[in-house]
């Protein structure tokens, strides 16, 4: 068969070229080269990957253009961006990326959203997209769009006022799986440290921050009323000395740090100070970022499953999109994914004072 090149002078190879060289109509060709075919007889097979055949030796590329027209969609999945959160940061990158690689693989593609402080809509979510998602924080005027939007809507690892459905990490159960390892291993006087960011980002603190805190409190004073739970605030600005200072004063034998990030700056801070970690001071941290495995000493994490997370807010976002009725996410219920305790070497048992 003679073939042509997709980038000769006389433009790219199309649909209608493909389908009279198969022999068949542009109708079936379209539905062939862009998945809708329906493969269920063998001779439904054959011919399909006929045609595929044929396109590959034309070197014939997909219109993205001609699949939106043909089916009333724009293939195009939109991830909200605040102010509030850097697009991909810390844990984040394995969600996102899980996210979009679960998307790509039924053919959607994901575009950044902007919204500013003021924003209440966006021309996109009226019309130039199929989905979006929503993550981290999502502010008050960002919710007023999405409830006006003609798209569906899945909130991930963050918390609505609105019944969109909804993706999170249990953080209430990660916390307890802390706060029952730590008792076992004898703490009873425990620093629990929470990191403010600097503006913007420290306007709208996520809502884990509280929950792992008050979690982790709450079963912590239930194992042994006796214990002592201190919550510090660490800034940016100011030097972690405040942080030793603390625990020398509450003699504390263990330190629970928000997210990972910060663990690295207090492992360093811990021994600039001159104590052994985990000999004379136990350290867990959120978050099981890559470093973890190899910071010294590796650090004692509760997995989020960040990853699972993407991949399931894609699947319910793509559910939704099939449904076709842009306001069935109301009757949809929220997913809530267990953590899990990986146990290094940064906490140990606690030393008598």
């Amino acid at each position: 068969m003679s073939s042509r090149s997709s980038t000769t002078s006389s433009g790219p190879v199309t649909i209608y070229e493909v389908a009279k060289a198969a022999g068949v109509s542009i109708g079936t060709a379209s539905r062939v080269l862009n998945g809708g075919n329906k493969e269920v007889w063998a001779s439904t097979a054959k011919r399909a990957e006929r045609i595929r055949q044929i396109a590959r030796e034309l070197g014939y590329t997909p219109s993205w253009r001609g699949r939106t027209l043909a089916a009333k969609k724009t293939w195009t999945i939109g991830l909200i961006q605040t102010p509030y959160f850097p697009l991909c940061t810390g844990p984040y990158e394995a969600m996102l990326l899980a996210l979009s690689d679960t998307l790509s693989r039924s053919n959607y593609h994901v575009t950044f959203v902007r919204m500013e402080h003021e924003d209440r809509q966006h021309p996109l979510l009226s019309q130039g997209l199929d989905g979006v998602i929503a993550y981290h924080v999502v502010p008050d005027n960002v919710i007023e769009a999405l409830r006006t939007s003609a798209c569906p809507v899945v909130i991930l690892n963050a918390v609505v006022s609105e019944p969109f459905p909804t993706v999170l990490a249990d953080d209430r159960q990660g916390a307890q799986l802390a706060a029952n390892y730590l008792h076992e291993l004898g703490h009873r006087r425990v620093i629990t440290l929470s990191w403010i960011s600097r503006p913007p980002y420290n306007l709208l603190p996520h809502f884990s921050t509280a929950c792992r805190r008050e979690a982790f409190r709450e079963r912590f004073i239930e194992l042994d009323p006796r214990s002592v739970v201190q919550p510090v605030e660490e800034t940016e600005d100011r030097p972690m000395s405040h942080l030793i200072d603390e625990v020398r004063r509450l003699r504390a034998t263990a330190i629970v740090v928000d997210t990972s990030d910060q663990a690295l700056p207090l492992l360093h801070e811990l021994w600039q100070a001159g104590f052994r970690v985990p000999d004379q001071i136990s350290v867990l941290s959120w978050n099981n970022l890559p470093w973890t495995r190899y910071s010294i000493p590796p650090l004692t994490v509760i997995e989020t499953p960040m990853e699972q997370m993407g991949r399931v807010a894609a699947e319910r976002l793509l559910t939704l999109i099939e449904k076709g009725d842009p306001n069935g996410h109301q009757t949809e219920s929220n997913v809530v994914l267990p953590e899990k305790l990986l146990i290094r070497s940064s906490t140990g048992r606690a030393v008598s004072s």
